[in-house]
C-alpha cells in the first residue's frame, strides 16, 4: 500500500518553496537537429526563450506545448527547423530536490506517483514565423510527445484470445517504447479490467488500440463484496465504465475510468 507523500518544503515553507502556482526552474531547453549534427542548441537563455507552455487533457493521449523564442542570429537556418527536430526539456519545482520523505511510485496510483524534477523528450512538428523589427524573428514551434510520433509510424495487426482489456493496453505501449530510449521511456499505470475478451486489432495504430479498448472497458472489483452477511449490510463498489487514456507530465501513462479517478478524491 502506497504511503501519503509529504513534501516538507511545503509543510514548513521557507524562501526555497514555490512562490506561487505553477512556479517553477527551468534547468535545460533545448533543440537537437537530425540535420544539425550532435551539437544541441540551447533556448533557455537571455533574450531568447519568451514562453514555454505544455498542456495536459484528460481526454488526450500524449502532451502537446508551444515554445515561443525570438531569434536575432538566424538560428533557424543553424539548427535548421525542418519539423523532425526533438526538443528536450527539464524543470524543477523550486524546493523539490531531494524534499519529499516519500515516494511510493511503484503502485500505479496515480494520486501518489512522485512529481519533482521532469526532464522529457518533444517532437517538434510545426513552426511558426513573424518579423517582429529589423532583423529579429520570432517563432513558435508545436511539439507532442515522441510516442505520438512513433505510434504514428507504428501498426498492430494482432488477435487476443482471452485476454484482458488491460492486457492489450500494456501490450500496445510496449510496443511504442521499443522505439524509444531506455533513459526516456516513461512509467506505465493501468487500472485492470474485467472480463477477458477475445479481440482482433485490425492494423490500428497502438494508440487507436488503446482508446478502442478504453471505449470498452469495464473495473475489474477487485475486491468483492459478501452480500451473504445481511446484518453487514455492504455497499458494493459500482465499477467504471468511463476509461481514458492520457499522459501526465514527469510520471508517465495512465489507463484508468473516471470513476475511480472520483473515488481517489473523496478518499
Amino acid at each position: 500500500m502506497a504511503e501519503t507523500q509529504v513534501d516538507s518544503v511545503l509543510s514548513d515553507p521557507s524562501y526555497n518553496s514555490p512562490r506561487e502556482e505553477g512556479d517553477f526552474h527551468l534547468l535545460e531547453c533545448t533543440i537537437h537537429s537530425p540535420s544539425g549534427g550532435a551539437n544541441a542548441v540551447r533556448l533557455n537563455t537571455p533574450g531568447r526563450l519568451v514562453n514555454l507552455n505544455i498542456y495536459e487533457d484528460l481526454f488526450s493521449n500524449v502532451l502537446k506545448g508551444t515554445l515561443t523564442m525570438i531569434d536575432t542570429q538566424g538560428l533557424a537556418e543553424t539548427i535548421p527547423l525542418i519539423g523532425d527536430e526533438t526538443l528536450i526539456v527539464s524543470f524543477l519545482t523550486p524546493g523539490g530536490a531531494g524534499t519529499q520523505i516519500t515516494a511510493e511510485t511503484t503502485n500505479g496510483d496515480s494520486q501518489t506517483v512522485a512529481e519533482e524534477t521532469v526532464r522529457q523528450r518533444f517532437k517538434v512538428y510545426d513552426c511558426k514565423e513573424s518579423l517582429i523589427e529589423n532583423r529579429a524573428k520570432s517563432y513558435q514551434l508545436f511539439f507532442v510527445s515522441e510516442e505520438y510520433v512513433y505510434s504514428s509510424k507504428t501498426k498492430v495487426s494482432k488477435g487476443y484470445s482471452g485476454q484482458k482489456y488491460s492486457f492489450i493496453v500494456k501490450d500496445a505501449l510496449n510496443k511504442i517504447n521499443k522505439n524509444i530510449k531506455s533513459d526516456y521511456r516513461k512509467k506505465i499505470y493501468i487500472e485492470e479490467t474485467s472480463t477477458p475478451q477475445n479481440i482482433i486489432v485490425p492494423n490500428w495504430s497502438p494508440f487507436q488500440a488503446i482508446n478502442f479498448c478504453a471505449s470498452r472497458s469495464l473495473s475489474d472489483d477487485a475486491t468483492p463484496q459478501d452480500q451473504t452477511n445481511a446484518s453487514a449490510n455492504p455497499t458494493p463498489r459500482s465499477l467504471g465504465s468511463l476509461f481514458v487514456f492520457y499522459e501526465k507530465l514527469g510520471t508517465g501513462f495512465f489507463y484508468e475510468s473516471i470513476e475511480t479517478m472520483i473515488g481517489k478524491q473523496k478518499s
